[in-house]
């Protein structure tokens, strides 16, 4: 299968990029080691925290046991998928800062105009950056990405074995319509949870790609860039998503019978409310990436001439 020319990592803009970014995370990398300490020593302390529950196992009895068990289990899986934020987070971090300054690190050295004298086009200059930042941090999103995916599922088949067993050590304790009901609803919510989990990752780097891009073409100095980054991120996710989410939600309560809902069936009414927010939350990346996208072509077209 051949690939595009600009998707090689024998390109020279990609190798070019390659060892800039490399010398980057040699400078700035040790800054991920903190992050993560603190996620494992909060995480710790969860665990630790579970600790009292072995004063409960009395007779060990099997109900106690599974009890003990479930909760200490949970405290591991809770572990796990800390860490996978952080190292998911710390990706997303590093590939928006990685695009934020990739071409204003070309305008602030002066080397955009020398660039812009090579037979490589504006777009393939771009194709060529971008693809070589994403290749640094291939495994890290295929790494969580993984543990995410198998994540679910694995949480799906504790929750059905959890009540199963329950009603086995304790007959009736569950009743049959609502074990049928748990088996049917965790697996009809599997795919569309896996599916909405693949969205969120491929829309996390887009959406921080475009930004950065768009900062990047509009800023003269890397420095500049990444306060410009900052600041937009901070306005788009303060005063457009928060405001918009709560202004849905007024909406939904006063006309659309959310608090009747909320009421009566909380359950639903925060999963309805979840639905919700994702819904906006997709929507307004999706509509975030389109205006950079926009953006960056203009701004492309101006560097250009």
């Amino acid at each position: 299968m051949n690939f595009p020319r600009w998707a090689s990592p024998s390109h020279p803009i990609a190798r070019r990029e390659t060892a800039a970014w490399r010398k980057t995370l040699r400078k700035w990398g040790w800054l991920a080691a903190p992050v993560i300490l603190f996620v494992i020593v909060t995480s710790s302390c969860s665990l630790i925290g579970n600790l009292p529950l072995l004063a409960l196992i009395q007779n060990q009895s099997p109900q106690e046991m599974i009890f003990v068990g479930f909760f200490f289990a949970q405290s591991i899986a809770q572990t796990i998928w800390n860490l996978n934020s952080a190292v998911q987070w710390l990706v997303d971090v590093a590939v928006g800062l990685g695009m934020t300054v990739t071409i204003a690190r070309e305008r602030e050295t002066q080397n955009w105009e020398l660039l812009r004298l090579t037979p490589v086009s504006v777009n393939e200059i771009l194709l060529a950056k971008t693809t070589a930042i994403l290749r640094q941090f291939r495994w890290p999103i295929l790494l969580t990405t993984l543990v995410n995916t198998l994540g679910l599922p694995l949480l799906g088949a504790v929750v059905i074995a959890f009540t199963l067993l329950l009603n086995t050590l304790e007959p009736g304790l569950v009743p049959q319509d609502t074990q049928i009901a748990t088996i049917v609803v965790v697996i009809l919510s599997l795919f569309p949870a896996l599916f909405l989990l693949w969205l969120n990752t491929l829309l996390n780097i887009v959406y921080n790609c475009s930004i950065g891009l768009a900062v990047s073409c509009s800023a003269r100095t890397q420095a500049n860039a990444v306060a410009f980054s900052l600041v937009t991120h901070f306005v788009l996710n303060t005063f457009i998503l928060t405001p918009a989410f709560m202004i849905i939600l007024i909406i939904a309560g006063a006309f659309g019978g959310l608090t009747g809902l909320l009421a009566n069936s909380p359950l639903l009414a925060i999963i309805l409310i979840i639905v919700i927010f994702a819904i906006l939350f997709f929507a307004f990346r999706i509509a975030v990436i389109v205006a950079a996208v926009l953006y960056t072509r203009y701004q492309l077209q101006r560097l250009s001439e």
